[in-house]
């Protein structure tokens, strides 16, 4: 199941860009630092979602603005 995640928790976002960077198809633009960007350029609020494993760790990511 996809959970709700905030850009605003630290760890979260640790884990999103940690998942960002092993995965093989990611950009830059998949990074929180990128959302952060949009967010204060634009005002846009994003939906982020997530799937973790068993050890919470992030498995998936879904970004949405």
């Amino acid at each position: 199941m996809l959970e709700k995640i905030s850009l605003d928790n630290n760890e979260d976002m640790s884990r999103w860009d940690e998942f960002v960077q092993r995965h093989p198809a990611s950009t830059p633009f998949h990074h929180s630092d990128w959302l952060k960007t949009i967010q204060r350029t634009y005002r846009f609020k994003p939906s982020l979602y997530a799937k973790r494993n068993g050890k919470q760790e992030i498995v998936g990511v879904l970004p949405f603005f």
